[in-house]
């Protein structure tokens, strides 16, 4: 008898379904690992690391002796350098931008109120005050426009732009003290100021067309920013309940108002202090820090980076995050303080070209199935 070979012809029923699940894939997967970096110290035993930028330079402050601390900047190729200070014994680096220049704060005659600076890679420069005895800068973006708090003569504490070498008062929501925390390249400032009647902070944001304005809270007293992202994106405290010190990370922009992003457990120890252009966010809760993504919710950051394996005892805040995931803050090893950076190793997996291989796979298996049948 002779057998008759018989032409396969997919049918639609089996096409529809691998299309459609094409179509719904997403371009890309990313899996995070991280590498765990000890910053180490300029000599003394504690380091404490606030910022860094998109070319994993860090700057924080570190003892030099058992009582005296410096700022520094950090790089993998030089490792901790010490920025020296104005004159005066102590000094700390709270800022770094993509250009490496560096802002904080520094003694500048002994021991005296301290005076922000701004280090150019080279020099420490004196930013001076508004007419009062204190400054201490908080940010700078890559404008080299540098934001932070400065007393007046009258010995009110007001928000300072410091821009073209001259530092401009932009004031507060009413109340006798603010601070400015970020300013993002787009110049919006976020900090915290007390309200009219001195009897609590709240977070607010400026603009140069606008000026400053409140952010609210999440229905408690209070609220503080500490980060803003080129979107708007602001993230830092709220109070969620009258009751003081019950915080919770929020999320604000324009669209969506405050939002609650919680905390780990009924901890009200919980703080934010950096944004992300992708909207991941590091801080602290329950003395623990944190990573928090859209995807994720909050991670515990010693579990996410496997710290306690590489000898740390716990991680306990993430002060900065920069675009490519990596994450700058201080934690215990050896039972002291040490500045860390949790480099991210990012796989990026191609989906569509997976998914074809996946699918020419089956559809061949399939074929296979088929055509014994047939024969």
């Amino acid at each position: 008898m002779k057998r008759v070979m018989k032409t396969l012809r997919p049918t639609k029923v089996f096409f529809i379904p691998i299309f459609l699940l094409l179509a719904a894939l997403p371009s890309v997967v990313t899996a995070t690992d991280y590498t765990l970096i000890d910053l180490g110290t300029l000599g003394g035993p504690e380091s404490y690391a606030f910022d860094l930028n998109d070319n994993r330079q860090v700057t924080g402050n570190s003892y030099v002796s058992d009582t005296v601390r410096h700022a520094f900047v950090w790089d993998d190729v030089n490792d901790m350098q010490d920025l020296g200070t104005l004159g005066g014994t102590d000094s700390g680096g709270t800022g770094v931008n993509n250009l490496g220049e560096v802002a904080g704060w520094s003694d500048f005659d002994g021991n005296t109120p301290f005076h922000a600076f701004y280090h150019d890679g080279n020099l420490m420069h004196d930013m001076g005050t508004l007419g009062g005895s204190f400054s201490i800068a908080f940010a700078i973006n890559d404008n080299s426009q540098i934001v932070g708090r400065t007393q007046l003569e009258d010995g009110t504490n007001h928000v300072f732009l410091f821009e073209n070498g001259g530092m401009q008062d932009l004031g507060t929501l009413g109340g006798r003290t603010a601070l400015g925390t970020d300013i993002n390249i787009n110049e919006l400032v976020v900090g915290s100021s007390l309200i009219a009647d001195n009897t609590a902070d709240h977070a607010f944001i400026w603009d140069k067309n606008g000026g400053m304005r409140s952010l609210g809270t999440l229905g408690g007293n209070s609220s503080r920013a500490f980060s803003i992202n080129i979107h708007g994106q602001v993230t830092g405290y709220s109070e969620y309940t009258d009751t003081t010190n019950n915080r919770h990370v929020f999320l604000w922009d324009e669209v969506n108002g405050m939002q609650d992003l919680g905390a780990f457990g009924e901890s009200d120890l919980t703080t934010a202090f950096g944004i992300n252009d992708h909207t991941q966010i590091t801080g602290t809760s329950d003395g623990r820090a944190f990573l928090w993504d859209e995807e994720n919710g909050m991670l515990d950051l010693c579990e996410v980076t496997n710290c306690t394996t590489e000898g740390w005892g716990n991680l306990l805040e993430g002060r900065g995050i920069n675009n490519h995931g990596d994450i700058a803050g201080t934690g215990v090893i050896n039972g002291v303080n040490h500045a860390f950076l949790a480099i991210a190793d990012t796989a990026v997996i191609p989906i569509p070209a997976a998914a074809w291989l996946f699918v020419s796979g089956l559809l061949g298996l399939v074929g296979m199935a088929r055509h014994k049948k047939a024969v």
